[in-house]
Order: C-alpha cells, then sequence, then structure tokens
C-alpha cells in the first residue's frame, strides 16, 4: 500500500506540475540541463533543457547561466539547418530532433535535416585509470550524417565558438588568438588549432561571473580533405557558410579586441560530400587548460605552483591538446566502458538510480583538478601529486578549495572512480597541517576561499565534522586500497583530529553540519554531528591498527564504544520513534546522513537497531507525506526546521535503510526532482522542498555523493591498465600514478558488524 501511495505522490506532484514533455524521446530522463562539455570547473558547458529544449532552440551556458557562444550548422543539399545555438541573424531551417540519449560520459543528440539523419555526440572522457588522460580538461563533439531516404545528398558541417569561452560575455578584457597547425606525424593525423586566451591574465583568480582570468581555450579539428576554416567577426563566418558550405581559410584578423567589439569567431567547416550510409566521424575537440593550475601554500609560506598532470607526459597544453585529438579512437572505446559499467551498477539498484549517476557523473567529475608540484627549478615532481576538488554553485557563491565537507560527500565518487583519488584529495588539507600552517587541534574546513588560490582556509565552521571526516576518508581510502601511506606520512595530524573528539564529539558545540547550510543551523548538541565524531573514533582505532599502535587502537574503540552508549540515551526521543536533531528536544529530527559512514566502513560501533528506528522514522515520513502530498514535494527535507533539502543526504539515508522498497521510494524523489521539467540549469541538490524548482546550487560536484550505493555494493570503474602512452595520450607503463584499480582486503579490527554491513548488500 506505501508503495502504491508513493506512486501516485509522484504523479501528482512531480509531473503534472510540469508543462508537456518534449516531442522526442530521451533516455533516460529528461534533466533540467543537459552535459555538453563538463570535464572541469572551467569547461562547464550544458544546454539549458526545462522540461524539454531542442539543441538548437538556446545557447549553451556555462553552469551558472552565462552564455558560451557555441555554433554548429549543417547544410543538406543547399538548405542550411540550425543544430546547435539560437544565432537567428539569417533565415536558418530547424531540424527535427528525434531523440535524447545521456550516459556517464556523453550526450547524444539525433536530428533530422530534412532527408539526412544527424547524429551529435558530445563526450568528455571521464579514465580514471590513466590519470594523464584522466586530468585533461578536454572533450569532443562527434559528428556523423546518413541519408533517410535512400539517395545521395550533399553535406556540409560547421562548428564555431567566440571569445565569450575565455571571458565574460560583457567583459572590458583584451582578448587575443592565434591559429596553430599541427603537421602529421607517421599515422598521426594533422590537426589545426584555434586558440584563445586574455592578454593580461591573472593567475589564480576568477571574474565576478566565475570565470577564470588564466589559461587558453582550445578547439581543434582533424586537418582532412574538406575542411576549411576561419576567424574573424563570427557573423561574417557563419554568413560565410550559410552561402556556400564552407570558409576561406582566412585567419588573418589580428584585431584583437574585447568579447563584444565586433565579436571575434574561431570556425571550421568539412565537406562531407555525397552522403548516403554514415558518414565518417568529424571530430571537434574542444577545452580550457591552464599551466598554473592552483596555488598552494605549503612549509615556511612558500606559495608553490601546482601545474595539470598531463604535463608530466606533455612538454604544454598544446602538446596535451594534440595528443587528445589523436587519442579519439581510444578515448572513445574506454569512455564506451565506463558508460556500460555505469548503467550496470546503477541497474542493480533500480532504474531510477541509474538515471541518477549517468545524470550526475561529468557533473561530479568537473570539480576535479588532478596536479603535480613545479619545484623552483621549474621542473615536475612527478611523485607529489594532490587532486583539488573546487566547490562551487552554492550559498553564497564561494568557490572554496578543497572543503572538507565537501570532499566527504564526493568520497563514493572518488571511491567508485579510483580510490588512489581519494588520497590525492585528502593530502592538500592533511598537509597543510603537517606543514605547522594551522594550529588548531581540529581539522580546517577548506584551504582557501576561491578557488584555484589554495592559499589559507577561510572558514573554521565545522570542527566536529572536518576532523571526523578526515579520519573516515583515510580509513576508506586504506581498506580499499592497502596503501598505508596516507596513515604512514599524517598519522600524528590524524592522531590529533581523533583526540580532540575525544573531547568534543558527545556535546558538539554551536557549529555548522554541513558547510552550506551555517546559514539556518549552528546548533549545539547534534546528534548527527555527534554520531560521526564516534564512527571517526572507531575509525582512527583501525588505523592505528595499520600504524601498529595497538594501544592507541585499544584506547579509541573503547572511546568510542563508551560514546556510542551515552549518545544512544542522549539522542533517542522520549518515545524512542527517532533520533532528535538536538539532545532534549524531542519535536527536533533530520536526515540522519552520518550514519552512512558505518556502514561505508563496516566498524560495528553504531547498534543496529539504531538503523532500524531511523529507517521505521523514515517510513512515518513518507507516509505523512503521501496522506498531504500538496504540503511538501520532496519525501525528505533535510531537517524539522526549514522546508530545505539536501539531496546528496536523501541518497545517504537511503543507503542506512534495510528495505529497498524504503531506500527506492527515497531515490525516486531525487530522480523526480531532477526530472520535474521546473528549472533550466544544471542539476541542483539543495532547494526549497515545497518549489522543486532547483533554481540555486546547481552544477555542484557535491552530487558525488549520489554514487553511494555503488560504493556499498563494492563496485568500481574497472579499465586496463594504460599503455606506455598508446595515441598519444597515456602515461608511461611503469608510472606509480597509473595504476589500475584494484581492491584489496585489508586485515582490520571489524567486530562482528561485518555481518550487519553485508545487509546493505542485498
Amino acid at each position: 500500500m506505501l508503495a502504491l501511495w508513493f506512486a501516485i505522490w509522484l504523479l501528482t506532484c512531480f509531473f503534472t506540475t510540469a508543462t508537456a514533455a518534449p516531442s522526442w524521446t530521451v533516455s533516460p530522463f529528461n534533466p533540467p540541463a543537459i552535459p555538453l562539455a563538463v570535464r572541469s570547473p572551467f569547461v562547464n558547458v550544458w544546454l539549458p533543457n526545462g522540461n524539454g529544449t531542442a539543441l538548437f532552440e538556446r545557447w549553451s551556458q556555462y553552469y551558472n547561466g552565462n552564455n558560451t557562444s557555441w555554433t554548429a550548422l549543417a547544410r543538406v543539399d543547399g538548405t542550411t539547418y540550425r543544430i546547435l545555438g539560437a544565432w537567428d541573424d539569417l533565415d536558418f531551417a530547424l531540424p527535427k530532433q528525434t531523440s535524447v540519449q545521456i550516459t556517464g560520459t556523453s550526450s547524444i543528440f539525433t536530428l533530422k535535416a530534412g532527408p539526412v539523419d544527424l547524429t551529435y555526440s558530445f563526450v568528455s572522457p571521464i579514465d580514471p585509470v590513466d590519470l594523464t588522460r584522466f586530468s585533461m580538461p578536454f572533450s569532443y563533439l562527434v559528428v556523423t550524417a546518413s541519408s533517410n531516404d535512400g539517395i545521395l545528398h550533399d553535406v556540409q558541417l560547421y562548428s564555431d565558438i567566440t571569445a565569450e569561452w575565455v571571458t565574460d560575455p560583457d567583459s572590458n578584457t583584451l582578448v587575443q588568438w592565434k591559429t596553430r597547425e599541427t603537421a602529421p606525424v607517421g599515422d598521426a593525423e594533422g590537426l589545426f588549432t584555434h586558440q584563445v586566451w586574455q592578454a593580461n591574465p591573472i593567475p589564480f583568480s576568477q571574474t565576478a561571473a566565475n570565470r577564470i582570468q588564466d589559461g587558453t581555450v582550445f578547439f581543434s579539428a582533424f586537418a582532412r580533405q574538406g575542411l576549411t576554416l576561419g576567424n574573424g567577426y563570427v557573423g561574417d563566418l557563419r554568413q560565410q557558410f550559410f552561402r556556400g558550405g564552407g570558409l576561406d581559410n582566412s585567419t588573418k584578423d589580428t584585431r584583437y579586441r574585447t568579447t563584444g567589439d565586433v565579436w571575434p569567431g574561431f570556425a571550421f567547416s568539412h565537406q562531407l560530400g555525397q552522403v548516403l550510409a554514415t558518414s565518417e566521424p568529424v571530430v571537434f575537440g574542444i577545452g580550457h587548460a591552464r599551466e598554473n593550475a592552483v596555488r598552494y601554500l605549503t612549509t615556511g609560506i612558500v606559495q608553490q605552483t601546482r601545474v595539470p598532470y598531463y604535463l608530466t607526459q606533455y612538454a604544454s597544453s598544446e602538446a596535451a591538446m594534440d595528443a587528445f585529438m589523436r587519442d579519439y579512437p581510444r578515448a572513445m572505446d574506454r569512455a564506451s566502458q565506463v558508460d556500460s559499467q555505469l548503467e550496470a551498477h546503477g541497474n542493480e539498484i533500480s532504474e531510477d538510480y541509474r538515471g541518477i549517476l549517468q545524470l550526475s557523473m561529468r557533473q561530479a567529475v568537473a570539480g576535479l583538478e588532478l596536479t603535480v608540484a613545479r619545484k623552483p627549478d621549474g621542473s615536475l615532481d612527478k611523485e607529489d601529486v594532490m587532486l583539488f576538488v573546487a566547490e562551487y554553485g552554492g550559498f553564497r557563491d564561494k568557490y572554496r578549495v578543497n572543503d572538507v565537507d565537501q570532499m566527504h560527500w564526493m568520497m563514493p565518487f572518488l571511491l567508485y572512480l579510483n580510490p588512489e583519488l581519494l588520497k590525492y584529495a585528502l593530502r592538500p588539507v592533511l598537509q597543510f597541517h603537517k606543514s605547522g600552517l594551522v594550529d588548531s587541534r581540529y581539522c580546517i574546513q577548506n584551504i582557501g576561499k576561491t578557488y584555484p588560490d589554495a592559499s589559507g582556509p577561510s572558514e573554521y565552521e565545522m570542527p566536529v565534522g572536518a576532523s571526523a571526516y578526515m579520519i573516515n576518508m583515510a580509513l576508506a581510502h586504506y581498506q580499499r586500497t592497502g596503501d598505508k601511506s596516507l596513515v604512514d606520512n599524517y598519522y600524528d595530524v590524524l592522531m590529533k583530529f581523533a583526540d580532540y573528539l575525544v573531547d568534543t564529539t558527545l556535546s558538539p558545540a554551536a557549529q555548522a553540519s554541513i558547510s552550506d547550510t551555517l546559514w539556518i543551523e549552528a546548533d549545539a548538541k547534534q546528534s548527527n554531528l555527534a554520531i560521526a565524531g564516534i564512527i571517526a573514533l572507531a575509525a582512527m582505532s583501525e588505523l592505528s591498527v595499520a600504524k601498529d599502535d595497538a594501544t592507541a587502537s585499544q584506547t579509541y574503540r573503547n572511546t568510542a564504544n563508551e560514546l556510542v552508549e551515552d549518545w544512544q540515551r542522549l539522542a533517542i526521543s522520549k518515545d524512542g520513534t527517532h533520533y532528535v536533531y538536538q539532545y532534549d528536544d524531542d519535536k527536533t529530527w533530520m536526515t540522519m546522513y552520518n550514519l552512512l559512514d558505518e556502514k561505508f566502513l563496516g566498524l560495528g560501533v553504531v547498534p543496529k537497531n539504531t538503523f532500524v528506528i531511523q529507517e521505521g522514522w523514515y517510513n512515518n515520513r513518507l507516509a505523512l507525506l503521501h496522506k498531504n502530498p500538496n504540503e511538501n514535494k520532496f519525501p525528505l527535507q533535510l531537517l524539522w526546521k526549514r522546508g530545505w533539502t539536501f539531496t546528496a543526504a536523501t541518497v545517504w539515508a537511503s543507503g542506512t535503510v534495510d528495505k529497498a522498497s524504503t531506500r527506492d521510494e527515497l531515490l525516486k524523489g531525487v530522480s523526480g526532482q531532477m526530472r520535474n521539467g521546473l528549472s533550466d540549469h544544471a542539476a541542483s541538490d539543495w532547494f526549497d522542498v515545497n518549489a522543486v524548482a532547483g533554481n540555486n546550487f546547481n552544477g555542484r560536484p557535491h552530487v558525488g555523493g549520489y554514487f553511494a550505493h555503488v560504493v556499498l555494493q563494492n563496485r568500481t570503474i574497472q579499465l586496463d591498465r594504460p599503455d606506455a602512452g598508446g595515441g598519444g595520450g597515456g602515461g608511461a607503463a611503469d608510472d606509480p600514478h597509473d595504476s589500475a584499480i584494484l581492491i584489496r582486503p585489508v586485515a582490520l579490527l571489524l567486530t562482528a558488524s561485518v555481518a550487519f554491513f553485508g545487509l546493505i548488500l542485498l
């Protein structure tokens, strides 16, 4: 009966509130925005979709809603169709969009341009095993054409970008550019690449609209027969193609200027000729690269420049872009493997969950940049690898660096891609403490207030949460890899955090429990925060085993066991129906997401009955919602006193329950919000449960938290070890950082609750 009520609720609350569905098919479902080129914090371009927007109806946008002018045209038997973008100064024909398929790495649009079918595939490869390729901030646009009436047709293709890709649309920033030719070498094809950059870059700085003020935009195509190109006023370039189906190969416009001054554009055109069967793919490459990736503060308050990991393999970003283009066949094969595994792993839970993951994978990976250190002599330290995590799209529009709370939410995603990535994400924070840059008993909340400037923490709002999460993440990495390097290098730092928790976690002082919620809750005696610290003390016991520190291990475990008994007494409501948000206040409650760390780590410190009671409470909340479907439109708000919810917390709550029916209801709420058609921004994870429009907190990498269930199922992406540079993109075969993912069991002092941990795998 509960399932029936929920089905009725979904239909009435999610789908009838939106307008009519699109006329084309969409898989897995129709999202608020569709990822196009989404591969880094600054390669983050989406099609605003709402309840259904064709590829040719709107300009593509940066995650925050600013236009990134990207146009594609197709000419069929002399008729020019607008395919991508919304430029309407010429009398373009419009195609008919017939389908959209979204996978973890790709968004594939099929369109009918009269007698020719066109496929436009936007592919952002994600190769977590080959760290050289993983670190490349580039994407492909792949186009094919075929006749749909059995007759030959003359087809030409066109695409351009403007300088809006490198700075704000209304910026007065001077922009420069060049077009570079790369000669063929052996079997490797030649290339042409348009490059655009700010004339006076400001490294490690952003504009008010969150555009980076350093780096180069690359737009590439293979130098094949039938290719023409050009630069200049973008309107003239489009008109050339509209009238003649090609460009004049002129790149003589060197009047460098601002973005809106006679809009400088950069274009390619491909003459496919007579097309019957599916044509060979036309491949464009696009991206934005910075060789000064992150500024990081080190011992002695020395500012260190971190560079992209791919520079350990290539001499420059130009060389990396060339390699990326020539690696296209291999990259597509590995992207297909990732997509297939993601689909299979998601379907093990449900179709709704699979769709959530497919829509979220690129959004999550866009927040990551893998780096190495540049030494004072200019050489690269290949052993000093750090992953930097950008926080953006949230309250106060902050762009914090390696925010510990955000990394905790993203932990499942990093474990799913490659557990070593989690280690590289933790290192910048742990090293900050080890270097003596922070005099604090507890963990700092972040290492910088404006990405990519990691020159010091901006806030200390989460002492209990940040300390607990760092310990729990360190153990999660060790359990899944057997790699003790974090324990060996940072044991004293982790012990300091644990000792702070011994004194504070049972009854936390007023503080935030989620980094974006200080403005709605910073209360004392939070039970959800307290249990995070208790779990962390049990986790520290296991890390002490890894360090052969038996005395500390026993002490931390005994303390955790004692504290959890007190917590059970303080946190349970008087009627025993749920765990309160604040001790001694039965009217309070919260989505108890921190319990999931017990499931991730299998520590056995949290009694089984805790999960049973909390699941009953979730079912109670769902039943109330079903009886009053107009009261709230989302299954769980974050806490009782505000009408806001955080979808990653809902997914984590669904990971703590035993019954698949309860789990699936919670997950359906998340997918329902993603498909309700009420927003046209990149997916939101934080919104009012009564509105569920999701027009704030958009495009955030926090959606990596959605991958909790695949980690609970012990799933990871499995790809072959990279070759010695195959296709011009891989790291050396003996590179210790380009390692295949191995899940190795580690002998830890786990209790009998290992059996309980297995319940979630059912």
